[in-house]
């Protein structure tokens, strides 16, 4: 039909929500007819003279990984529209979805200056020709989204044998040792003229993003059931001594905050555990018991701001 391309996304839902409403967001939002409902969903999208589009053939796989799913796409279209596509379909869908993974453009290439090695066995894949391809990743855990296109990166070498690709996880050498990254696109040689580079290291596995995904998703649990304990509300789990790493200490619901600075934070917190309490699909009247909690801190702090 054209060029084929692949995508992956994220969806903040699970297997049994994500791949009905993909079917239905399909079918409304470009009008799709679907070949085949299993999974992967494989449909017919018709060409859009309004946006500029050749009729496509789209397949999507759905699959689990923690809390929510991620979907891996095939576009199969002439043009250069196949992004747009996956992008009306997301916009159709009832959560937030964003690409972690697509092809990635051709790779900056630069001359090797790598020192003669004695043994050729054992020196390091830099590329034919004594080329090396460079690319600009960003310190991110296994578990977070991708950043957005022009997000600040480091550059590093890449020696694996495979293709980089843009959203792809990676392990480098950090400031303290062995580092999770995500692979952003090429890396701009004139950021590393007259350095030395340091490599990526290897692909993180599949097991380890689960393994932090799902770690990533107990600690969310944890936090929040601590959160709505203190709220005088039912709680999801357990509830642990202390704070999981990376969450805010659990704030006041009432009383005062001695300045305005306090106030924010403990109003952050709190509008932190309502969003999420929301995400999770929580009854409304607790999600918005945290929401009016976050409100008063809220309220001080402008009350501060104002010098009232």
């Amino acid at each position: 039909m054209g060029t084929k391309k692949a995508f992956t996304t994220e969806a903040t839902a699970p297997f049994f929500q994500v791949h009905p409403a993909l079917c239905h967001a399909l079918t409304t939002a470009v009008g799709a007819t679907l070949t085949d409902p299993g999974n992967p969903i494989v449909a017919d999208v018709p060409r859009s003279i309004l946006k500029n589009r050749w009729r496509a053939k789209v397949s999507a796989g759905v699959r689990e990984v923690g809390p929510g799913s991620v979907i891996d796409w095939n576009v199969d279209m002439a043009g250069t529209m196949h992004a747009a596509v996956i992008r009306d379909v997301l916009q159709a869908m009832p959560w937030p979805g964003f690409v972690t993974r697509e092809e990635m453009p051709t790779a900056a290439v630069v001359e090797s200056h790598a020192p003669r090695v004695e043994r050729p066995e054992l020196a390091p894949r830099i590329g034919p020709a004594s080329q090396r391809v460079l690319v600009s990743v960003a310190f991110r855990s296994l578990d977070r989204p991708v950043p957005d296109p022009g997000a600040h990166g480091y550059v590093y070498l890449w020696n694996l044998p495979i293709a980089p690709q843009r959203g792809m996880r990676v392990i480098v050498p950090g400031y303290d040792g062995p580092a999770p990254a995500v692979v952003l696109g090429p890396g701009d040689p004139r950021e590393v003229e007259g350095l030395e580079v340091v490599t990526v290291t290897r692909l993180a596995t599949e097991q380890e993003i689960q393994a932090v995904t799902r770690q990533r998703a107990l600690d969310k649990a944890a936090w929040l059931s601590m959160a709505l304990k203190a709220a005088g509300l039912p709680t999801l789990t357990k509830v642990p001594p202390e704070v999981p790493s990376g969450f805010p200490d659990i704030a006041p619901i009432d009383g005062q905050a001695p300045d305005v600075s306090t106030a924010d934070d403990y109003g952050r917190m709190w509008w932190r555990a309502y969003k999420t309490a929301e995400r999770v699909g929580l009854p409304n009247e607790q999600v918005q018991k945290l929401r009016g909690i976050a409100h008063r801190w809220y309220a001080i702090r402008d009350r501060y701001s104002a010098g009232r």
